[in-house]
C-alpha cells in the first residue's frame, strides 16, 4: 500500500489518505501504522466491471487467524464506482498492527483505484 497520501491534524486525532492503483487483480494490504478509525473507502474503475466477481475487505487481526472477520463483501458486477462510508461498517475501528486486505480477481483487467481515508488516534 503506498504511504500515507495527506494528512490533517485535529489535537489528538488526524484523519489520513491511503492510495493504491493497478489494472490486474486487487491484492492490497492497507496497514495504517496505529489504531484508526476506518472513514470511507472510495473505489473507482476506468470501465464498469463486466463479471460477477467479489471485492473482498478482510481484517487481518493482531490478535491471530480466530480474531480475523470479513468487512465486506461486494459483487463488482456493473460496478464503477463504490463508497463504502463509516456507517456501512459500522464505525470499524482498527488496533495497531492489524491490517485490512482487499482482493479481488478483476478478470476484466479494469484500471481501479482505491482511496482508504481514516482518522489516526495518536498515542
Amino acid at each position: 500500500m503506498a504511504k500515507t497520501n495527506k494528512t490533517i491534524w485535529r489535537n489528538d486525532e488526524k484523519a489520513c489518505q491511503d492510495i493504491a492503483t493497478g489494472s490486474g487483480a486487487m491484492a492490497v494490504t492497507f496497514d495504517p501504522e496505529g489504531s484508526c478509525k476506518i472513514l470511507q473507502i472510495n473505489l473507482h474503475l476506468n470501465a464498469a466491471s463486466a463479471t460477477s466477481e467479489d471485492l473482498v475487505i478482510s481484517l487481518d487481526s493482531v490478535n491471530g487467524t480466530a480474531y480475523d472477520v470479513n468487512v465486506v463483501t461486494h459483487n463488482m458486477d456493473t460496478v464503477k464506482d463504490l463508497i463504502i462510508s463509516a456507517h456501512d461498517i459500522n464505525d470499524f475501528v482498527m488496533f495497531a498492527a492489524d491490517k485490512l486486505t482487499f482482493a479481488w480477481t478483476n478478470t476484466n483487467t479494469r484500471t481501479w483505484g482505491l482511496e482508504i481515508i481514516y482518522r489516526r488516534y495518536l498515542a
